[in-house]
């Protein structure tokens, strides 16, 4: 009888620390599973931030280009405008400046005939 009472007396400690365990178990499930969502979450949030800073970098550089383009273009023009035989040609053609001595006639462009 006596050995019986032990034997039920270790079965229940042997299942209280069976609990123990499992509950232990179940708590470092849920820990190691909640570090993975966690670290998961980083790791696409991160991954977003790099695609997004891509695409201003490839925005940027496309603006970099025309402002190049812009300014190779303009920079063109500032030479042609220190050239005086050029600027002489632009103001006559612009503002119809004549030599001394010279008629100038206002010709109609084709765009304003008359059908």
């Amino acid at each position: 009888m006596k050995n019986l009472v032990n034997a039920q007396h270790k079965t229940k400690h042997l299942s209280k620390a069976a609990q123990i365990h499992r509950r232990r178990r179940l708590l470092m499930t849920i820990v190691m599973v909640a570090t993975l969502l966690i670290g998961t979450f980083q790791v696409l949030k991160a991954h977003q931030a790099l695609g997004e800073t891509n695409a201003a970098l490839v925005s940027a550089n496309q603006k970099l280009k025309t402002v190049k383009a812009t300014k190779s273009v303009l920079k063109v023009q500032v030479d042609q405008l220190k050239n005086e035989t050029y600027l002489e040609k632009l103001v006559r053609q612009k503002y119809y400046v004549a030599k001394p001595g010279e008629l100038l006639f206002n010709l109609p462009d084709d765009t304003n005939k008359i059908n």
